[in-house]
């Protein structure tokens, strides 16, 4: 049988920080890759993504294909856990986060100067996998359903599905489990009786067992999954690093886009798998919902908002239009 391994080396683990925290990390500098440019050396970036999921595609194309090096940027690539990546932008240990939305969101709420550049997911790329006992969403009342974090990606893609396919988020056991790995390993282990992931895990997790209860990237749910955010004060005083990573990012989207073998070669790393028929179904599955440019409309977010509200003191107040700047992707789609 194909092995397909769910963990992934290298994570970077750090607790939870409160809004009035990530405040007072806000302002640090860090990461002054203009300098180095001016200097004639490379642009150096810390990125973070937060999870092993092919949702990155395009990010790990750009580095392993030399794509960020072309451009003039020497990036670290780091995974982050959902609820640490925020803190870490705003300390300046990293200067872009491929993150949850939700997470971006809530931090403007307090107060930060998050800007988000790009959207590569416009739609909740998620299948909700369910154990075999469970043969309709009514049948998850009562039963416990996994999550990596409260306001994470999976988080709100679980409560508005479960939303939108006819049950009440409130009827289930939501487990914060702290990462994907974890809810992938309760999953199997039969901790929780339901969860989202996609492909090529959820391909995997169907080969021990589970099965489909419904999919959200089939539902007309309209909300991103997956923005890239940097502070503003950042992008103000580096525009040529934020400029070169937003040609970077469009290039390697084309790539993940019409090259299907060099896409899956990456899956593989990352995923660290041989299951070839899954990273397959992966490319495929991802590149149904991969924009044709990776700009950002404020009114993605409605729905967002609008379910998180009232767990996020002064999210209904954020004027999401003033968060975000097309203007790097737009000249990197102008220049091509």
């Amino acid at each position: 049988m194909k092995t397909l391994r769910i963990s992934h080396p290298g994570r970077v683990v750090a607790a939870t920080v409160t809004a009035a925290a990530l405040l007072a990390t806000a302002g640090c500098g860090g990461g002054d890759g203009d300098a180095a440019a001016a200097a004639g050396g490379s642009m150096s970036l810390n990125i973070y993504y937060t999870a092993v999921t092919a949702d990155y595609l395009g990010l790990w194309i750009a580095q392993e294909q030399g794509i960020f090096t072309k451009h003039g940027l020497d990036v670290t690539l780091s995974e982050v856990e959902d609820a640490s990546g925020v803190p870490a932008l705003l300390s300046g240990d990293m200067q872009i986060g491929a993150t949850a939305p939700t997470s971006v969101l809530a931090s403007e709420a307090a107060g930060s100067d998050l800007t988000m550049i790009a959207c590569t997911d416009p739609t909740l790329p998620f299948q909700f996998l369910a154990t075999s006992d469970i043969t309709d969403v009514q049948g998850l009342a009562g039963k416990n359903v996994g999550v990596s974090s409260a306001g994470s990606g999976s988080d709100f893609a679980t409560r508005i599905g479960l939303q939108a396919a006819g049950l009440d988020p409130s009827e289930v056991n939501i487990l914060p489990l702290g990462s994907k790995s974890n809810r992938v390993a309760a999953l199997t282990s039969g901790q929780i009786q339901g969860g989202v992931d996609n492909p090529p895990t959820s391909v995997g997790l169907q080969q021990q067992g589970l099965h489909v209860l419904f999919d959200l990237a089939d539902m007309d749910i309209h909300a991103p999954n997956i923005v890239y955010a940097a502070q503003q004060t950042w992008l103000e005083s580096n525009p040529e690093a934020a400029q070169a990573f937003a040609d970077a990012l469009v290039e390697a989207l084309e790539v993940q886009r019409t090259d299907q073998a060099t896409s899956v070669a990456v899956l593989e790393k990352y995923f660290q798998s041989d299951d070839q028929e899954a990273l397959n179904q992966a490319w495929e599955y991802f590149g149904k919902i991969l924009p044709e440019t990776p700009t950002i409309e404020p009114d993605l977010f409605d729905s967002l908002i609008d379910f998180n509200k009232e767990a996020i003191p002064g999210l209904a107040d954020v004027d999401v239009s003033e968060h975000i700047d097309n203007s790097f992707i737009e000249n990197a789609i102008g220049g091509k």
